[in-house]
């Protein structure tokens, strides 16, 4: 679930990729581009860290090798042990026949500061859950970027911070970090995401605490109140030892614009060689500021709500800057005194970092109501390696073509024996029964051509199909059929991945089962191809591990897909096909309401599913309390096209209309009760569509007392039991770029 848009152009990048400090250096793929090979020194002993296994990038001096990649890493990719070097000239880092390696080489030296701390590494299906007791840890990533959640620990002020760079740069008075906590509330509350290559915790402390860290998208960034939100230029260092230098980004531009209501915003940031062509183009509320050159900049915004636009396009390779804002409401604790955020001078940033209601500890969510009515939406939905064809595909025609030039596999849940696959010639293929009948695992693969749905049947048949080109991502990803009288256990033992379709229009997602403490599963309206997309977001995001283990929710779509994060026995989740089926609520759980037809990719643009089989209306009120307060975020995107249509938000008795294209909606509550009411009827034959969360969980832990109502009929409405109260609220009005 996205809170606000932050789209980024990819283009030639003009960031370099070797950063040298005094006592350390990173290397990136980029650094032995077209030679395969870089030299490097240790003065003294020093240790080689790796995010990534590979057999062929190797460490050799005066031409003998000395080890690769698989030793530098060793055992668990996500705990990289590294390697000793003795003191030397004439060390090369030489790729020996690897295909466009990605990675991530941390040398430091054994003299330097915080020598021998704890160093992880993300890797594609596995997060890394941190329960230690040491100050440092530091974080590779050769991933688009990282996200921190679920901060736990008792914080002194100013704590926990990240820094752009290794260990040995976390104590240098030089670095400035890219996060740093307001107060321990905020720190516990906040998901900073952080788009570069090397990063270092510093906690504060000695002593227990814990965070989770995983590789994310660089996009798609909520913020609440009380919490932070950081902005860099990609490819941020922020220590003035590294001045000039930039982790290697392919990104370049930054666009960000929203609105919020709150009661302040603090922006503390520094900004280094920004030629006159290259601005930093600020505005919050009409108050607009061009920034170039090199300068600190602060503003403290006191005020009822908040226009935010902030741009960047890179010019210049040593152009950075790092912003962090900090949105406050009344009721937050003061910063405190001994906080250091202002005050070091250094050139900085680079990278893009950003509170995110996040993957691990997210928490982005929102209470809907929605009547739709389904079956008016006018085109099929397209990917870029797929397409889902459904009611709408064949009605008033007898045929409709699918993408299949280099060939594709095709699925289907729908038992039709009328409607046949074609090809150009005429030649009948399967039926959209006997793609039905298959096993689980089980699909049919057509060669590359030209085909078509032809239905020799009752016109206007209800139906669901899906064709994946040859090469799509995930291409052997297994594909679930359910019914509206069916379920099936999906589990992760061999695959991150799993797709669900079903032949009533809905799925349900319910008993989830197993340790998920160091992998947090998402599910996405799609298929397993855009999984991937940096335009599509997830209908629903964990929490935590504790909080999925008691939410259930449907979706109101003929397809989803679940990701794990991370293979093997012990975590699995039961798939159904029922309709009108509510979504759970209370204390450690999520609710998740998403209309019908939903899909959630930008790719699509307007494009929705259809069927015939769902008409849904929800109108849900929420109301709680508690002794020792609750803390509750509500986050979602929707798109209303008109005000007389627009969704009602009602937060202790004061109303919102909700409406616009392409909006992100975002708001924490917390206090000792609240009652929030939404509700939204959608119209006839219009695109209107929403997808929200809601997580509610105790500041105290303590037990909290929830009821739901909900008639699970072709119009549904439910009384909800929580706690919430006051906090501010963010809408994202544009996207820039």
């Amino acid at each position: 679930m996205l809170c606000f848009v932050a789209l980024f152009a990819s283009l030639l990048s003009l960031t370099n990729a070797r950063v040298t400090f005094p006592k350390s250096e990173v290397l990136q793929a980029q650094d032995i581009a077209g030679t395969n090979r870089a030299t490097f020194a240790c003065k003294n002993i020093c240790k080689l860290y790796a995010d990534r296994k590979y057999n062929n990038l190797v460490i050799t001096q005066n031409g003998n090798l000395i080890a690769n990649f698989n030793t530098i890493v060793s055992g668990n990719a996500a705990a990289p042990t590294g390697v000793v070097l003795p003191a030397g000239d004439n060390y090369v880092l030489e790729n020996r026949g690897e295909v466009n390696p990605q990675f991530v080489l941390f040398i430091v030296d054994s003299t330097a500061q915080n020598y021998g701390s704890l160093v992880v590494a993300p890797q594609q299906a596995q997060g890394v859950a941190i329960k230690d007791n040491a100050r440092y840890v530091t974080v590779l990533s050769s991933f688009d970027a990282v996200e921190f959640s679920g901060f736990t620990g008792a914080f002194p002020p100013g704590y926990p911070r990240i820094y752009a760079a290794g260990f040995d740069a976390a104590t240098d008075a030089q670095c400035r970090p890219v996060y740093q906590a307001r107060s321990q509330r905020a720190a516990e509350k906040s998901w900073p995401v952080v788009p570069t290559a090397v990063l270092t915790i510093d906690f504060g402390f000695m002593g227990a605490h814990t965070v989770s860290v995983n590789q994310v998208k660089a996009s798609d960034r909520p913020m609440a109140a009380g919490l932070s939100v950081v902005y860099t230029s990609p490819g941020y260092v922020g220590c003035s030892a590294a001045a000039g230098q930039n982790y290697y980004s392919n990104v370049n531009r930054l666009a960000e614009a929203f609105t919020l209501l709150g009661d302040s915003l603090d922006i503390d940031g520094l900004y280094n060689n920004i030629a006159p062509g290259e601005p930093i183009q600020l505005n919050v509320n009409n108050d607009k500021v061009a920034l170039t050159g090199s300068s600190a900049y602060t503003k403290h915004y006191v005020d009822k709500s908040f226009s935010v636009a902030l741009s960047w396009v890179r010019q210049t390779p040593a152009a950075n800057f790092a912003f962090q804002l900090d949105f406050g409401t009344s009721s937050d604790p003061n910063v405190p005194e001994t906080t250091t955020k202002i005050g070091r001078s250094l050139s900085v940033l680079t990278s893009l970092a950003f509170v995110i209601m996040a993957r691990a500890t997210r928490m982005f969510k929102l209470v809907f109501i929605f009547g739709v009515s389904i079956s008016v939406v006018v085109s099929r939905v397209t990917f870029a390696k797929s397409e889902v064809l459904d009611d709408v595909d064949l009605k008033g025609t007898t045929t409709a073509s699918f993408r299949c030039s280099v060939g594709c596999r095709v699925y289907s849940p729908t038992r039709n024996e009328k409607v046949v696959i074609v090809d150009s010639a005429g030649k009948e293929y399967k039926s959209l029964l006997n793609l039905a009948d298959l096993k689980l695992g089980e699909f049919v693969e057509l060669t590359g051509g030209k085909y078509q749905l032809k239905n020799k049947g009752a016109a206007d048949p209800s139906f669901v199909f899906y064709a994946v080109e040859k090469g799509a991502p995930s291409y052997e990803t297994t594909v679930a059929y359910v019914s509206s009288t069916s379920k099936i256990t999906l589990a992760s033992t061999t695959d991150t991945q799993k797709t669900v379709m079903s032949s009533s229009g809905a799925i349900r997602f319910s008993h989830f089962t197993g340790d998920f403490q160091t992998a947090f599963p998402s599910v996405y309206a799609t298929g397993f191809d855009s999984v991937a997309d940096t335009t599509c977001r997830a209908v629903y995001e964990t929490v935590s591990a504790i909080s999925i283990l008691n939410t259930a929710f449907p979706l109101y779509s003929p397809i989803a897909t679940i990701n794990f994060k991370k293979t093997g026995a012990g975590r699995s989740v039961v798939v159904s096909g029922e309709q009108y089926i509510s979504t759970t609520t209370g204390l450690d759980a999520t609710a998740v309401f998403v209309s019908p037809g939903y899909v959630g990719c930008g790719i699509v643009g307007d494009s929705m599913y259809t069927s015939a089989l769902l008409d849904l209306s929800f109108d849900s009120t929420i109301r709680a309390s508690h002794s020792s307060g609750l803390f509750v975020i509500l986050d979602g995107d929707f798109s209303i096209a008109n005000a007389a249509d627009a969704a009602t938000l009602t937060v202790n008795d004061e109303v919102q209309k909700l409406y616009g294209k392409d909006q992100k909606l975002a708001r924490t509550v917390d206090g000792m009760s609240a009652s929030i009411g939404v509700e939204w009827a959608r119209r006839e034959g219009g695109k209107d569509r929403f997808a929200l969360q809601i997580d509610v969980m105790a500041d105290d832990g303590l037990a909290v007392q929830t009821t739901t109502n909900t008639v699970p009929t072709m119009t549904t409405s439910g009384v909800n039991q929580l706690d919430i109260g006051s906090a501010l609220m963010l809408i994202v009005i544009a996207s820039l770029y």
